[in-house]
């Protein structure tokens, strides 16, 4: 659910949905999709175990969607985290954590007349 790709595609195949992610990672071709979080205002996420735990899990922001190659990558002490508008100003994406555990409270806002859709009232990562 939280993954942005409308399709991705590889020597000219279309990927499977649960191996896109990795795909994506390896250099497949990525489609994006448009985002459905338009809601949120603000988003904030802080780091609840030491990130010397784990590998992997890289917070990356890109200049635009569809860009390849991220313009900044974070992966914050525990009990530090980052703060950012959620706008398109900030596209971003998290790695795979790929060894460890990796554990983050994220925090979402928006203005108190903006109507969250009935699809995302009750959404669990």
């Amino acid at each position: 659910d939280n993954v942005q790709f409308d399709s991705v595609w590889w020597k000219g195949k279309k990927i499977r949905a649960e191996d896109e992610v990795l795909a994506a990672q390896d250099g497949a071709y990525v489609l994006w999709r448009s985002e459905k979080t338009s809601y949120r205002s603000y988003s904030c996420t802080v780091s609840l175990v030491d990130p010397n735990d784990y590998e992997g899990g890289e917070v990356q922001f890109f200049s635009k969607f569809g860009d390849k190659d991220s313009v900044e990558i974070h992966k914050c002490p525990q009990g530090c985290g980052i703060a950012f508008c959620g706008c398109q100003r900030n596209i971003h994406a998290v790695t795979g954590v790929r060894r460890g555990f990796r554990l983050q409270l994220l925090v979402w806002t928006r203005p108190p007349s903006v109507r969250v859709p009935d699809s995302q009232a009750s959404v669990y990562y």
